[in-house]
């Protein structure tokens, strides 16, 4: 295969600095992305990361119980959890003694370090096409691509971004021990391989697949000792660092079915070296093996949820059912973003323009293994690359492994293309570079520069959108605030699984519950907590003395979210009645005998818990949120999609109103809030706002009218 010489870069300092320049445009274009959608917290299981990076960096010991974590039991985090990113981050800020606030030095660091992974790619791809152009083009493409930066901008605290590099480094070791027949580049690829595992847990589902590919070459007995002896080689770090580190020790990693393949691989690669003194196939021993560890070795349930969350994908197609009585609780409890399946949107925006320039070398590279001319490092990215095909279809959280290795396969195909005569190899270089460019411009957060999303809107298809209220930005903080200074620091308080470590992070207050679903105890107490949310009064009153519980925090979408992610769908209650205690604290709140509203904001309530009835003194006053007027929604025949469909309506006319009298445009301001007040007569809030309006046009007497309005309806 030839090439001319300017798409053979020979210099070593260009070369360099084109990689460098790749990845510096990959850290940019993260930075960038991030800076989109800024926030104060993290959340969920972010924010409890958070608060562990927090104490590394503040020179604490994270403990080996946290009892507020999940009260009154204790979460189990450092046997059930990876911490080498917390660890990661909390020593970097103290070795460099920053003095930047931690949220954002974790912020300015996830991006840089998920942009190694550039490195990874331009080297794997040089390694297969012996061509630096190929692996440039790949590497560029990995860094602008919005499949694999969506991830990695550090707008959240997540562990993909922080073990990818180190998953792709060791596959570009591999197939260099593959190559070079050295065995220190399969250990430095176990060794990779380690960090991963000690990294991420669903590290371990790639493990799983990485000893599929050995095990299916070593049954359909391909004949290239060099595969299983790199493999062996790199099974020496995950063997030890599976003995020393607890969260892998604790598992029961070492008796998993993955490390029971590897041990059968082992075993039967040994007897078929010894071939002429044993006269059985070396597949049989293979199975036969496998069949007598799964036997005797112990297996853990820690994962037990996953795989049967992974068999009702399967089952109905990667489609959640509408009925939730079809799937058992903990498979409803997981199946939720990001456990599910893509959205066509998502599939055709982030991955169309990769597929299609990967389709080509993908079929040469399918063509060549039916003709058994593939190597075994291409099979190797083609197994992966058909692998994490399915598995993205399955859960699009995983699509960064879809995504890199796309970018190995785009850069293969520009090694083809330069094999062509010098006119097409300049059109179709040329046409990679301005598909480069469209996915820049779908990353790039500049105004106007995602003109493919808009295209696919015009045509009906969009983004999968969220329940929760987006403009509502200062509620969370509000939340937060308000139980600082209101509860006592002894306080346990009974939050949602999203919300609790919110709490537990950023007011140091003991919660209950806790997204860290790997403990079977911690699933079955977040199962009887949803349950008991929707019975009675008296059951959940019974739940939250159980526990300890203070208070709860109620959010609004327990009620009005009816979707297949909704609480509601979680604790098979899609029909609604009056005696549901998640129900009175939406839209009755005087009507509950064991529980105080104390305090309430357009996304929070927070009720006070006691074990007597009492009066209603310190209950909340003045007038609720339009979202939990239970006079509003008994208009829609129970329907609380038309409820809140509407009630969104006339805050987004609302909140208009003040965007438009914030800039000095008074008759849109006007408009915008007798819009609202068409909706709702009685909504105190835009009274104020034409109250403003009148005073600022001169008109005292009418803004007086509108400020009594306002005060009368409060």
């Amino acid at each position: 295969m030839t090439t001319d010489k300017f798409f053979d870069i020979r210099n070593r300092y260009f070369l360099v600095f084109l990689v460098f320049l790749a990845y510096l445009s990959g850290c940019f274009i993260r930075f960038q992305y991030a800076s989109m959608e800024p926030s104060l917290f993290f959340s969920s299981e972010s924010a409890y990361r958070f608060h562990c990076i927090r104490m590394i960096a503040l020179g604490q010991n994270l403990p080996a119980i946290d009892y507020k974590a999940q009260y009154p039991e204790g979460l189990n985090f450092l046997s059930r959890n990876t911490v080498l990113m917390e660890y990661t981050i909390g020593y970097l800020y103290r070795l460099f003694h920053c003095r930047c606030p931690i949220m954002d030095f974790i912020r300015f660091f996830i991006p840089f370090w998920a942009s190694l992974s550039i490195f990874a790619i331009y080297f794997t791809v040089k390694e297969l096409s012996k061509n630096s152009f190929s692996g440039i083009v790949a590497a560029l493409f990995y860094a602008v691509a919005n499949a694999s930066a969506f991830r990695e901008s550090g707008w959240e605290v997540v562990h993909d971004p922080f073990t990818l590099p180190f998953i792709l480094f060791h596959i570009y070791f591999f197939i260099k021990a593959l190559k070079e027949r050295k065995n220190y580049y399969a250990l430095i690829s176990g060794i990779l391989l380690s960090l991963a595992l000690v990294s991420w847990k669903i590290s371990q589902f790639y493990f799983f697949i990485y000893v599929v590919f050995i095990a299916i070459n070593f049954i359909f007995n391909k004949d290239e000792p060099r595969l299983y002896e790199s493999f062996i080689y790199s099974l020496i770090p995950v063997i030890l660092t599976a003995i020393v580190i607890p969260f892998l020790r604790d598992s029961l990693f070492l008796c998993s079915y993955p490390m029971v393949i590897a041990y059968s691989v082992f075993i039967a690669h040994f007897f078929k070296r010894l071939n002429r003194k044993i006269k059985i196939a070396p597949r049989i021993i293979f199975f036969l093996v496998a069949i007598l560890l799964i036997f005797i070795l112990p297996q853990t349930p820690r994962y037990s949820h996953v795989y049967q969350m992974l068999f009702y994908k399967i089952i109905f197609l990667g489609q959640k059912p509408q009925d939730p009585s079809l799937l058992p609780f903990e498979t409803r409890a997981l199946w939720v973003d990001p456990f599910v399946s893509p959205s066509l949107f998502e599939i055709i925006h982030h991955f169309a323009i990769l597929i299609i320039l990967a389709i080509a070398p993908i079929s040469h590279s399918i063509y060549k293994f039916f003709r058994r001319k593939i190597t075994t490092a291409e099979l190797f990215i083609l197994y992966n690359a058909v692998v994490f095909f399915f598995v993205f279809l399955l859960i699009h959280r995983l699509r960064g492994f879809f995504a890199s290795f796309l970018m190995i396969f785009i850069g293969l195909l520009v090694i083809r293309i330069l094999s062509y005569r010098k006119k097409w190899r300049v059109i179709l270089i040329s046409l990679v570079f301005s598909c480069l460019i469209i996915e820049a411009s779908k990353t790039f957060p500049f105004k106007g520069s995602d003109f493919p999303a808009k295209v696919l809107n015009r045509v009906g298809l969009k983004e999968r959108g969220d329940f929760y209220i987006f403009w509502f930005t200062d509620a969370k903080m509000d939340l937060i605030n308000w139980i600082r200074e209101n509860t006592a620091e002894d306080s346990v308080i009974l939050a949602p699984c999203k919300i609790s470590p919110l709490i537990r992070t950023y007011t140091e207050r003991a919660v209950n519950l806790t997204p860290l679903f790997e403990s079977k105890d911690l699933r079955d107490k977040v199962k009887e907590f949803q349950y008991a949310l929707f019975d009675k009064e008296e059951a959940f009153t019974d739940f939250c003395l159980k526990h300890g519980v203070n208070y709860v925090v109620y959010t609004m979408e327990t009620i009005l979210d009816d979707s297949i992610n909704s609480d509601r769908y979680l604790a098979d209650r899609l029909s609604l009645n009056e005696e549901m205690t998640a129900y009175k604290m939406h839209f009755l709140p005087d009507k509950l005998k064991n529980f105080i509203l104390v305090y309430e904001n357009e996304r929070f309530r927070v009720y006070k818990i006691n074990d007597k009835r009492y009066s209603d003194s310190g209950m909340w006053q003045g007038p609720h949120p339009l979202f939990y007027r239970h006079d509003l929604f008994e208009k829609f025949s129970g329907s609380t999609y038309a409820f809140y469909e509407y009630t969104k309506d006339t805050y987004r006319s609302f909140l208009l109103g003040n965007k438009y009298l914030s800039e000095g445009k008074y008759e849109e301001a006007q408009e915008k809030y007798k819009n609202a007040l068409e909706l709702v007569p009685d909504f105190d809030q835009p009274y104020m706002g034409l109250s403003i309006v009148a005073q600022q046009q001169g008109d005292y007497d009418k803004a007086q009218d509108y400020y009594d309005k306002y005060m009368h309806f409060r």
